[in-house]
């Protein structure tokens, strides 16, 4: 896996530089602090190919605790409930409670690793015109790679908080492979306690703890080059 953000070939993007050189680094780590320390609640579609998922969610940051809960509103009911690191996944139709540690891509998982590699191995230009996303104003972003090796981005972060609104996955010919984005957005405010609690009554549930024996590849005979920037996350 790459480190930092996911990758593959660049796409085509306007080569001009901005005026105000901020490292891609420091933009990416201001957005996801946003989502980390605000309290915010909306309805988000994830998209790939066509392939089409909306989900909601609710999240609350108190100064020590971080609270989340995610419901898929589209296909197999699905509720996620998150308490810092800890990922409790409510599967209705089984009758059973996934208990999990939380994936570091997690929304918006724009850092995985070491923020220096990214300014080596990615720019960006920052579009002059506001955008509107959920009825929001967002501020439009292009991380571009500067090899043949990764994906590159079109982020839109909210101007007045910089909590991330809109995220594309861009492919070598400029089109978009994947893409997240809120339809509906409130911002800050409380956020009742009901908001976090499951939907389902879930006692007589089922309670599952996988266990994670990692893999040693090379142990394996696997040797598997990577190019400046991966590292493997195995």
């Amino acid at each position: 896996a790459q480190q930092g953000l996911p990758g593959s070939p660049a796409p085509a993007f306007v080569t001009a530089e901005p005026v105000d050189a901020t490292p891609v680094a420091d933009i990416l780590r201001e957005i996801q602090q946003a989502a980390h320390r605000l309290n915010f609640t909306g309805v988000f579609t994830y998209q790939q190919g066509s392939s089409i998922e909306s989900s909601r969610i609710t999240h609350t940051f108190d100064g020590s605790d971080e609270r989340e809960r995610i419901e898929v509103l589209d296909g197999e009911p699905l509720e996620y409930l998150r308490v810092n690191d800890e990922v409790q996944c409510l599967m209705p139709g089984h009758r059973t409670i996934l208990i999990e540690r939380q994936r570091a891509d997690r929304f918006p998982g724009l850092l995985l690793s070491d923020a220096k590699s990214i300014d080596s191995n990615y720019g960006r230009r920052v579009l002059p015109e506001l955008h509107r996303v959920a009825g929001r104003e967002c501020r439009q972003i292009e991380i571009r790679p500067r090899d043949v090796h990764r994906y590159g981005y079109r982020l839109c972060a909210d101007s007045e908080t910089h909590l991330l609104l809109k995220a594309q996955t861009i492919t070598h010919d400029g089109s978009v492979l994947e893409q997240i984005s809120f339809t509906q957005i409130d911002i800050g405010g409380p956020i009742a306690a009901s908001q976090l609690t499951p939907g389902y009554v879930t006692k007589d549930w089922a309670l599952v703890r996988p266990e994670l024996n990692p893999v040693n590849l090379a142990e394996l005979g696997w040797r598997i080059p990577a190019p400046p920037g991966f590292v493997s996350t195995l």
